[in-house]
């Protein structure tokens, strides 16, 4: 045929192929044929069907669909495909792209009209977002509250109690508003174990720093998350770095002995430990800790997991609950992991709160990680539960609506008078009978299952979740609001390896959750993969530190060395240490810190 005029718009619509009588031998440059027409490729598969006449309707390549749902298997199986090593952790992208974020800035009329509406202390991480995402997270909703006591009297000028002092704030109680968020809530039941210097504080909005310290002030902040760079450098008189676009750490370890850790005598399966996905993180809430009579000692019988922070901690602390996030909140050397498990801890008596956090990122190998594993097992039950309490509500409403349709059917042909009724399934919207017993068997398994009882488990779990005594250490805040700058950061210098499908499971118990307590809607407010991608914050004036073996080394090594000279740490005049070959043999497995 005739491509003498080759520009696409003017033979995209042209007749080829061999079906066609009439067809050209070839299509334009650009162009291809798909038997028919001779079709621009850089065009949607919508586009291609407005050029054409309206008998034909364009094929485009499938593309995964947002609304598919996991497997009801419990554990997911590895991936068997073994990836090339990398020699430096690597963050992995989604596998199929997320669910998009079902609430927006303002509801629709027609969510109005519905009454869908995000649910109380709802936050998103959506830059974009004007009235939930970033820029609205200082909103003081999000520490609202009902009252605020101390020593059981009320107090109407909140303001007063920043001019106390904070030895006189320990009878200090909230009660949070429901509009509050979620972090607050958790945090003001805990308000009377808060460092005294911190609780006045507390009760006040910490994400815009220039609204919370006052202009000019905001190098006071100490706001998290932040990327440890282990670099060294100076400080400036602004407190931001000199040449290093996040913080520096200090050669100085102010701790003395690895941090002591007890795993606890709480089988997962127990229902005293809370499964939650809630539309941030995948958490495991620990019950609340037994005291000894002075009421805020901790008693030697607790059952709960235990940490021993060395440098004056003051003993056991007991562990609160378990975040997973993703991607990483923190970084290591400008870089963000797959996601991050945080632990968090409070010492009711010395009032103070800190935080193990590990980034995670994939295996080389694509091994699973058996231990961690079991933990989302528990998420996926939970996950499956929901997911059948939903479907089970909309099976519910589908016959309500049969049952609606049966009754307008009597009264218009006048025939029969039929209150509306829940029938026994809907004809032509549910499965016969058969199918709908199987469907309640499943839901009845997956209702048992988060009753059964196992071992216990370890949330510490050295070498599958704990992979270093070493860390990093700073002070900062919630990295949710109401920020609250009260947290000690203990970022471990190992990442915890997973699987790919391990983080793939991870994303789809995050990301496509539904529960009847959300309207059986999406509960995640993810933007884009991500609950965990607050801006990292300016490190200011403080110091970010660096804990290696030239410090301390395990317990179980430094007792061996000492045995070997015939004494006891209690005996010893001097604490063991690496040598500098031993140091740079260290640094040398930890490819990732090779800027230390």
């Amino acid at each position: 045929g005739d491509t003498g005029d080759c520009a696409a718009h003017e033979q995209k619509s042209q007749s080829c192929g061999a079906n066609n009588p009439n067809h050209p031998v070839r299509c334009c440059p650009g162009l291809y044929c798909d038997n028919k027409y001779c079709i621009d490729p850089n065009l949607t598969a919508e586009h291609a069907t407005d050029e054409k006449d309206t008998s034909t309707t364009a094929t485009a390549k499938p593309t995964p669909s947002l609304t598919e749902e996991p497997t009801f298997e419990p554990t997911l199986p590895p991936n068997t495909s073994t990836p090339e090593p990398s020699h430096h952790p690597t963050s992995a992208s989604p596998t199929k792209p997320p669910t998009p974020n079902i609430w927006i800035s303002q509801p629709t009329a027609e969510q109005a009209a519905q009454g869908i509406v995000p649910p109380p202390g709802h936050f998103t991480y959506d830059p974009n977002d004007a009235q939930y995402g970033f820029s609205a997270w200082s909103n003081p909703q999000y520490s609202a509250t009902t009252s605020v006591s101390l020593d059981g009297m009320p107090i109407s000028d909140t303001g007063s109690l920043g001019r106390m002092d904070p030895d006189d704030l320990d009878g200090l109680e909230i009660v949070p508003d429901a509009q509050a968020s979620p972090e607050y809530k958790f945090w003001s039941k805990h308000a009377w174990s808060i460092d005294p210097n911190k609780k006045a504080s507390f009760i006040e909005n910490a994400c815009d720093s220039t609204a919370y310290w006052g202009e000019g002030n905001e190098w006071k902040a100490e706001q998290s998350p932040i990327d440890v760079y282990t670099q060294s450098g100076d400080i400036d008189e602004t407190g931001e770095e000199t040449g290093v676009p996040g913080s520096i750490v200090e050669p100085r370890c102010f701790e003395h002995h690895e941090i002591r850790i007890k795993p606890g005598q709480f089988p997962l399966e127990s229902s005293r430990i809370q499964k939650q996905i809630t539309g941030s993180q995948l958490r495991l809430v620990y019950p609340d800790p037994q005291f000894e009579a002075d009421g805020s000692t901790l008693s030697p019988d607790s059952k709960l997991p235990l940490a021993d922070f060395p440098h004056g901690w003051g003993g056991n602390m007991e562990a609160l609950r378990v975040d997973v996030k993703i991607p990483s909140e923190h970084w290591l050397n400008g870089k963000e992991y797959a996601a991050e498990y945080q632990i968090y801890h409070l010492h009711h008596k010395r009032k103070k709160a800190p935080v193990i956090s590990i980034v995670v990122d994939l295996h080389p190998s694509d091994k699973l990680n058996e231990h961690f594993q079991l933990a989302l097992n528990e998420w996926q039950k939970l996950w499956e539960k929901d997911y059948l309490e939903c479907e089970l509500r909309k099976r519910k409403e589908r016959r309500v609506t049969a049952g609606l349709f049966e009754a307008v059917k009597g009264w218009v042909d006048g025939s029969r008078d039929i209150p509306v009724q829940e029938q026994e399934y809907s004809t032509w919207l549910d499965e016969p009978p058969s199918e709908d017993a199987k469907f309640r068997r499943n839901l009845r398994a997956a209702r048992k299952a988060q009753e059964e009882s196992g071992d216990f488990w370890d949330p510490y779990k050295k070498d599958e979740i704990m992979r270093s005594i070493h860390f990093f250490g700073y002070a900062g805040s919630l990295t949710e609001p109401p920020c609250t700058e009260f947290l000690e950061w203990r970022i471990l210098d190992t990442p915890m390896l997973i699987s790919r499908q391990q983080l793939f499971q991870m994303k789809t118990l995050l990301f496509r959750h539904r529960s009847v307590e959300t309207g059986c809607r999406i509960s995640s407010n993810h933007y884009m993969g991500s609950v965990a991608r607050r801006p990292l914050q300016p490190l200011n004036r403080r110091k970010v530190y660096r804990c290696t073996c030239r410090d301390f080394l395990a317990d179980q090594m430094r007792d061996e060395i000492l045995a070997l000279e015939g004494t006891t740490a209690d005996n010893a005049t001097y604490t063991p240490k690496c040598n500098r070959r031993e140091f740079r043999q260290s640094e040398a497995a930890k490819p990732w810190l090779s800027g230390a």
